[in-house]
C-alpha cells in the first residue's frame, strides 16, 4: 500500500481513489470485526458499509497518531455494538447465518453446525464492551495498547474485560 499518511490526506482533499485505497486494504479487518459481533454476513456488510461512510465523513477528524486500520475498527465497533443494541431493544435476536461446513460426514457437519451455534450463543450472551474487547483481540489480534486506543479505555479495562468475556466463553461452552 501506498503510504498511508499520503492517502489520508489526499483522502482529505477530496480523492476518492486515495479513500478507495485505504478502503481496500482495510475492508477485510472491518468486515471481520463486524460479523464476530453482529453474528451474520448481511448486518456486517452494513456495518462496513456504514463504518466507511461515517469514516468519509469524519475524516477531518482523523488526527494519523495512529494507523488508519484501529480508528475504522473502532467506527466499525461502535456501529455493530449500535446495531446489536437496537436488535435486543426490539427484543428480535436474528438468527445467525449458518456456515457451510465441508466434512466427511453429515454428522461431522451437525456437529461443527452445533459447536458453531454454540460459539454465537455464548459470545451473544457476553456484555457489549467484552464483546467488543474479544472480538479486536482475538479476531484482528490488536494488542492491548491498541485496543485501548481504539475504545479509548485504559489498558486494565481491556485486560479486565477481556479476561472476564474469556472466563464467561469458557463457562458457557462447558454447559
Amino acid at each position: 500500500m501506498k503510504n498511508e499518511n499520503d492517502l489520508v490526506r489526499r483522502a482529505r482533499d477530496g480523492d476518492r481513489t486515495a479513500f478507495g485505497e485505504l478502503v481496500r486494504a482495510e475492508q477485510r479487518g472491518v468486515f471481520a470485526v463486524a460479523v464476530r459481533i453482529v453474528g451474520n454476513r448481511e448486518d456486517a456488510e452494513d456495518v462496513v458499509q456504514d463504518t466507511f461512510v461515517r469514516a468519509w465523513k469524519s475524516l477531518g477528524q482523523f488526527d494519523g497518531t495512529r494507523a488508519v486500520g484501529p480508528w475504522l475498527r473502532t467506527i466499525a465497533v461502535n456501529r455493530a455494538l449500535t446495531l446489536v443494541g437496537a436488535r435486543k431493544r426490539r427484543g428480535t435476536e436474528e438468527l445467525s447465518e449458518s456456515m457451510p461446513w465441508g466434512g466427511p460426514s453429515p454428522a461431522d457437519d451437525a456437529e461443527r453446525g452445533d459447536r458453531d451455534r454454540r460459539i454465537r450463543d455464548a459470545l451473544d450472551s457476553l456484555p457489549e464492551d467484552q464483546r467488543a474487547v474479544l472480538a479486536l483481540r482475538a479476531g484482528d489480534d490488536l494488542s492491548y495498547d491498541e485496543i485501548a486506543a481504539a475504545l479509548g479505555i485504559p489498558i486494565g479495562t481491556v485486560m479486565s474485560r477481556l479476561a472476564r468475556a474469556r472466563e464467561a466463553m469458557r463457562r458457557r461452552m462447558q454447559r
